[in-house]
């Protein structure tokens, strides 16, 4: 790990807030913060409800047993749809409701602290001490303010690798609890 110096310029980070950008900061926090275990739940509980419902019909043959059978079943399906494309639904909904929706964000690393602006919008420096952890993948990183609020750097707005590696050692250097992902 190199360490950066005082007199080293900023490094500068620039993408646009696209909905695709906005998946790919949700799903890295999901990742981060659930692992991929949510979707593993849903899917046991899509099966157990399925084989519940089949208990149902195999025991009771009455016309109240297809009902509950049917509705265990549907609850399973909408749990697994939650989990799967539906949250993406709920996602692209959010976005579409932000005022940042499109911008470019811009970006600065620096030795003490990190700038970023949303054209037109907002502008706001962060002490590294202030971010309690970091999530480095392949597609961004995330650093968070809180456990929950979190600014997210996109993989695609380096310039190149070396500048990806370059704001990997300063996350490295600057943030206490680090995390990787492959």
């Amino acid at each position: 790990m190199r360490a950066m110096s005082d007199a080293t310029p900023p490094l500068t980070v620039r993408f646009r807030w696209t909905q695709e950008e906005f998946l790919l900061a949700h799903r890295l926090y999901l990742r981060a913060t659930t692992g991929r275990s949510i979707k593993w739940c849903a899917r046991a509980l899509f099966l157990c409800t399925v084989l519940l419902a089949l208990l149902y019909f195999g025991v009771d043959h009455g016309a109240w047993a297809y009902v509950r059978g049917a509705l265990l079943i549907g609850f399973g399906a909408l749990v697994l749809w939650l989990t799967g494309p539906g949250l993406g639904a709920l996602v692209v909904r959010r976005y579409k409701k932000r005022p940042d929706a499109g911008h470019e964000i811009h970006m600065q690393f620096g030795h003490d602290a990190l700038d970023v602006r949303t054209a037109g919008l907002a502008q706001s420096e962060v002490k590294w001490p202030a971010l309690v952890r970091a999530v480095l993948a392949p597609e961004g990183a995330l650093l968070f303010l809180t456990t929950r609020q979190y600014l997210y750097v996109s993989g695609s707005g380096f310039v190149d690798v070396a500048a990806r590696e370059r704001f990997d050692d300063l996350v490295r250097e600057h943030v206490a609890n680090v995390r990787e992902l492959s």
